[in-house]
């Protein structure tokens, strides 16, 4: 089977004689470009089978309008806590600030979606997860069994710890042992 290539800014305007600048402004149907240039380099944009990358688009918008406003895609953490956030463990806290944390460092933002809040079906949540257009999953560790029959080829996702099995994710896991020896070796030294 051949391998279908998509066709770039740069292929159209090596056709058409022009810099993928021309090319750019001329597809956005931009002012600073002569009518003749832009019907040009439109006809064989046509020609050539030229289909715009939506997210690519979308991200460029973004840039071009100099919005002060930091965009940072979201990872959705999946957490199953018995209590609200204030009566989380200590532990499961750090987790959580730990993940956030490493998340920003990327330019990423973590939000929390809790399973069991008030009014939340799995399939609600499947849903949101969708329209908000969120391909990042971070499953914490599962205080309740919760069943989460998404459509995982949909999503990059990892867990941490050994609670969450119902698909082969990559996992962090802590190294308790380890932890442990230190402790024990700072307090007897």
């Amino acid at each position: 089977m051949a391998k279908i290539q998509s066709v770039t800014v740069a292929d159209i305007a090596r056709k058409a004689g022009v810099c993928p600048a021309t090319v750019s402004l001329s597809l956005r149907n931009h002012s600073s470009i002569s009518p003749a240039t832009r019907k040009r380099v439109v006809a064989w944009a046509n020609r050539l089978g030229y289909r715009p990358h939506p997210a690519v688009t979308a991200l460029m918008s973004r840039i071009r309008a100099h919005r002060t406003e930091s965009f940072n895609p979201v990872i959705a953490g999946i957490t199953s806590w018995l209590g609200d956030s204030a009566e989380r463990d200590p532990t499961r806290q750090r987790f959580f600030a730990g993940a956030a944390d490493r998340a920003r460092e990327l330019g990423y933002a973590l939000e929390e979606f809790w399973v069991f809040a008030p009014g939340l079906t799995i399939a609600r949540l499947n849903g949101i997860l969708q329209a908000r257009g969120i391909e990042g999953l971070l499953i914490f560790p599962l205080e309740k069994p919760v069943s989460l029959p998404f459509d995982w080829r949909r999503f990059s996702s990892a867990t941490i710890g050994y609670t969450f099995d119902q698909v082969a994710l990559h996992r962090a896991v802590p190294a308790y042992f380890e932890n442990v020896v230190i402790a024990l070796r700072e307090l007897h030294g």
